[in-house]
Parts: C-alpha cells; sequence; structure tokens
C-alpha cells in the first residue's frame, strides 16, 4: 500500500472568477487553485481533501487527479489541505498532515489615481485627493495606503466602500494601493506593482534677498521660500560704456541660500537675480536686487584693509546732535515753628541741539552746542 504523500508544492496561480448565483443577489467571487503534489512511484490516482477552518459548518469537499497536480475554483478563505494517493489496485494511502491554504481575495482594479498620473493642486500643504477602485466581490471592506518617496509620509485608512477620499501632502511621488478585506479579517491579494502618481504643488514664493548693508560685499544671502531646497542665480555688472548689464556667473541647483562673491572682480553696479525651485512644485518668480560692490583685490588681506579704512573715514563733513533729558521733581517742606507744610510736584528737562564742521582732508574742524532747561513748577514756568 502507498503511504501517504510527505508533501506538496503550492503553485500559488489564483485567479479571479465569479461563480454563478441568483439574479441580482451579490456575486460569489472564486479563486482558481493550482497545486502540484510531489510525484509518489507507483501512484495511479491522487485524491486532495480541503476543509474550510474558518467555518465548520462547510462540509470537506473532495478531488481527484490522475497526474500529481490539481486545480479547481475555490471560495476565498483558510483551508487545512490533506492528500493521499492510490496504487494501482485502487487502494488508498494514508492522508498527509493537514496544511494551511489562504485562498485569498483577488487584487484590486483601480479607477484613480491612474499610473504616471500628475495632480494639481492650489493649496501649498495638503490636499484632498479622491482614491477609486472596482468593488471585490465578498470584501467586507478595504485597507488603502498611500507613501511618499522615501517613506516621506505613511497615510493608512480602512473603509468599507470602494473609495477614500485622503488629506494627502502636497509636492510628493505618491505610491498607493488598496487591498480587500474578506468576512474573517484576513487581506486579500496584494496588486503586482503599487501604483504611483504624482501630486504637485503650486508655485514657490519668490526668495526675499538681504540687500547688503555696505559697498564691501563678500556673500549676498536671502530668505529660503517654504518648501524650497535648490536655487538658481545670475549674477550680472553694469556696463557704462555700452549702458547694457554683462554676465559675471550664475549656477544651477545651488542648494546654500547664499551666493559667495568674487572679491577680484571690478568695482561697479552689481545686478542678482535668484529663483527657487523645489521637488514637484512650481518654480518661483524670480528675485532681483542692485548694489553697489567695491572689488578690484588681489586677496582677503587687501579687502579687509580697505573696509578698515573705509569704517575710519569721515563719511561727512557735517556733524548735527539732538536729544532731550526728561526730569521730574517732588518737593515737600515743612516748617515746625509755623506749623505749615509746603510740597509740590514738577516737570522739565533739558533739550540739547549741536552742530559742527570739519573738512575731510584736516584733522580740525568746530562744534557747537546749546542747552536749554526748565520746570513747569504748579503751572509757572
Amino acid at each position: 500500500m502507498i503511504q501517504h504523500l510527505s508533501s506538496f508544492i503550492i503553485t500559488a496561480i489564483l485567479l479571479a472568477t465569479l461563480g454563478p448565483g441568483p439574479a441580482f443577489a451579490e456575486p460569489r467571487v472564486r479563486r482558481n487553485v493550482e497545486v502540484e503534489f510531489e510525484t509518489i512511484e507507483g501512484a495511479s490516482l491522487y485524491e486532495v481533501q480541503i476543509t474550510r477552518k474558518d467555518d465548520k459548518s462547510k462540509k470537506s469537499q473532495r478531488f481527484k487527479s490522475s497526474t500529481p497536480q490539481w486545480s479547481a475554483n475555490v471560495k476565498p478563505g483558510l483551508y487545512l489541505m490533506q492528500t493521499r494517493a492510490f496504487d494501482d489496485r485502487g487502494a488508498p494511502g494514508d492522508w498527509s498532515p493537514p496544511t494551511e491554504l489562504k485562498v485569498r481575495l483577488p487584487a484590486i482594479i483601480i479607477n484613480s489615481p491612474a499610473p504616471d498620473d500628475v495632480i494639481k493642486s492650489s493649496d501649498a500643504k495638503t490636499t484632498e485627493v479622491n482614491f477609486s477602485w472596482e468593488p471585490v466581490p465578498g470584501a467586507k471592506g478595504y485597507k488603502v495606503t498611500a507613501k511618499g518617496e522615501n517613506n516621506s509620509f505613511t497615510e493608512e485608512k480602512e473603509v468599507s466602500e470602494s473609495k477614500w477620499n485622503g488629506t494627502i501632502p502636497v509636492g510628493h511621488a505618491v505610491t498607493w494601493n488598496a487591498v480587500a478585506i474578506d468576512e474573517n479579517g484576513e487581506d486579500g491579494e496584494q496588486s503586482n506593482e503599487p501604483y504611483k502618481f504624482q501630486l504637485s504643488g503650486p508655485a514657490l514664493a519668490k526668495p526675499k534677498i538681504d540687500k547688503p548693508y555696505s559697498k564691501f560685499v563678500q556673500e549676498v544671502t536671502w530668505v529660503k521660500p517654504d518648501y524650497s531646497n535648490r536655487y538658481s542665480y545670475t549674477l550680472t555688472r553694469y556696463n557704462p560704456a555700452t549702458k547694457a548689464w554683462d554676465a559675471v556667473e550664475g549656477q544651477q541647483n545651488l542648494t546654500d541660500n547664499k551666493v559667495v562673491l568674487d572679491i577680484s572682480q571690478p568695482s561697479g553696479r552689481y545686478r542678482l537675480g535668484v529663483q527657487a525651485h523645489g521637488p514637484y512644485r512650481e518654480d518661483s518668480a524670480k528675485s532681483q536686487i542692485e548694489f553697489y560692490m567695491e572689488g578690484g583685490f588681489k586677496n582677503q588681506e587687501e579687502f579687509d584693509k580697505a573696509m578698515l579704512r573705509d569704517g575710519i573715514t569721515k563719511p561727512s563733513k557735517y556733524y548735527f546732535i539732538a536729544s532731550y533729558l526728561f526730569t521730574m521733581m517732588d518737593y515737600s517742606e515743612s516748617d515746625r515753628t509755623n506749623l505749615s507744610a509746603t510740597s509740590f510736584k514738577a516737570k522739565g528737562g533739558t533739550g540739547r541741539l549741536g552742530a559742527g564742521y570739519q573738512d575731510q582732508r584736516s584733522k580740525w574742524g568746530g562744534f557747537g552746542i546749546v542747552d536749554l532747561s526748565g520746570f513747569d513748577i504748579q503751572g509757572q514756568r
């Protein structure tokens, strides 16, 4: 007598089919299960028995095959599977030990967003995306997952219908999928590949460029707009002879929010234009400023000396000063002889005005100051 089969191999080819049912009734989904057994020498017939593990009320089903392969349309669920072989006399061997066989609900068929769709949002932060797919017969619910590139975000939701309106961060390549859930809470099959679409945002804000406070300029910086991660810039210099702006330098995909200037460039009027870029967002409008730069320096030491010299140079021939010091006085007096007392409060102060002159080429000059003081005491000044 042939002993029971020691093992079997499931090739896991599962195809969804709809079983017959009454008109207008909920369709019953069945999966085509194909199983390959280990060949038993001398076996003339094989028998497969499957029993619902998740539904004890269901009777076992048996199937026979003349080859060590078996296929059948089976309702999704959790089964216990056993096999045995028959010899040439028709005598059966022992049943193999039960092995779990999960027949899952089929993978979904999506409607939207479709692969490679580009969805444009007017909101810079988040937007609502309508996910939908074909209903899976026999599904009691669905598990939806949406992820950003490099796992930048993950949104998960269980829903009862074949659709979900999810709030998704803008400015990402989004990968999404939905899985059917059967009556026992078991997940259905995953799609072969998750679906991917782009969720693009509106144009970035213009970079705000910081205007240099001195003519000795070594770098120009700007404030990073939200959601930007790289920048492009152009630097031009005004040519008085041609009355045109000549290109000096430029760069694409700059990650720093600053431009380091070449101090060996000639002195003159310069113009800097900056544009911000961000992933899956429209480029910003171009920001631009003009400034005067002192240049023509051979090295950093020469630059530092010139800046120090300029710092101690008199900026003007004229000097002015204006100030006011506010004073409050609280006065009290008592006369014990005459049994009298006096008290009052006074407000006043001192104002100062000054002016001076000194020629920039001379170490001599003149300066004059006028002080005016006074108090208001009980209405008298």
